[in-house]
């Protein structure tokens, strides 16, 4: 009689951990526990990709999953052959991961990406380079490190780099199929409503965005957007202040209109933020709010504007 396979206690500790990231259950303690354990061992960080390898490998679940034409690849392991006890717990991670797809919209997200941040949430983390990454609110960061390469991929949301030098293996950042390359130097890459922004802060930092367009080398002080489809805008100076208020706790806005102005705020709040009147009535906003006390922002700009505060929920705020 063959004996049963034994559970590898590093695969059942990826498998466990996959299935706790897709149900959405885990605060920013369990998170940090996921990261220490991926970096405790390199066969943690082996299992917990081959785990993940084969959920993308699942062809007749590949059309729920599969990434819209404007959104960046994702890096993808081609079908190879596992231990059949690791098909077996694929197959029952599948079952578990259909029952939240439709209730957890960044499950992707969860799966790819090696950190991550909520909405008002702000986080730090040395890269194995030394570099230091800040993730903005509502952030999504693979990191694709080799030997030969330093690279990663900002899947959503924001983030400010300050680069460790290394003239061999210059710094690159991909989002919306672009890449922006340094060697040594501080910028931040913006990826939202399919525009992918890049903002210099020191150095210089060479921007190629996608389908073969042509590059365009950002110094200090400089900003540049580009599309997926490779479409790449004007150059243009930077308000600096106002690009790096987020990593200071601020939100630093001047003569914006006020939808615009509200639209970044709600980049920040942990709920929705709705508008009911005649915006085209309302002036432009010049205000500086701490991420601290964004209530309080929200009450001061309403009253400014001649508005009420009317809060449903911690997750609903409806000005009018």
């Amino acid at each position: 009689m063959s004996q049963p396979i034994s559970p590898d206690p590093v695969e059942q500790a990826a498998q466990d951990w996959f299935l706790r990231l897709t149900a959405g259950d885990m605060d920013t303690a369990d998170l940090q526990s996921f990261r220490d354990w991926r970096q405790a061992d390199p066969r943690h960080e082996a299992a917990f990709r081959e785990v993940r390898a084969l959920w993308n490998d699942l062809d007749p679940l590949e059309p729920a999953f599969a990434p819209a034409a404007n959104e960046t690849a994702t890096h993808r392991i081609r079908p190879r052959l596992f231990r059949p006890g690791a098909v077996a717990a694929v197959t029952a991670l599948a079952a578990c991961l259909l029952l939240f797809v439709a209730t957890t919209p960044d499950l992707l997200l969860m799966i790819e990406a090696d950190y991550r941040t909520d909405r008002g949430e702000q986080t730090s983390v040395t890269l194995p380079d030394g570099t230091v990454a800040h993730l903005n609110t509502g952030s999504a960061l693979d990191v694709r490190y080799s030997d030969g390469r330093r690279e990663v991929a900002l899947l959503t949301g924001e983030a400010w780099f300050d680069v460790a030098r290394d003239t061999e293996r210059p710094f690159s950042v991909l989002a919306l199929g672009g890449n922006s390359k340094a060697v040594g130097t501080a910028y931040a890459v913006r990826d939202r409503d399919g525009i992918a922004t890049v903002t210099v802060t020191e150095g210089t930092v060479l921007v190629t965005p996608g389908k073969g367009g042509d590059g365009q080398l950002l110094h200090a002080g400089q900003r540049i957007a580009y599309r997926a489809d490779g479409g790449i805008g004007p150059m243009e100076r930077v308000d600096m202040d106002a690009a790096t208020a987020w990593r200071h706790g601020m939100i630093l806005l001047r003569d914006r209109p006020f939808t615009e102005a509200l639209e970044e705020i709600g980049r920040y709040h942990p709920g929705r933020i709705l508008l009911l009147g005649d915006e085209t009535k309302l002036g432009r906003v010049t205000a500086r709010l701490s991420l601290g006390a964004l209530d309080s922002g929200i009450d001061a700009l309403a009253a400014t504007h001649g508005l009420s505060v009317i809060r449903l929920t911690d997750y609903l705020v409806i000005l009018r």
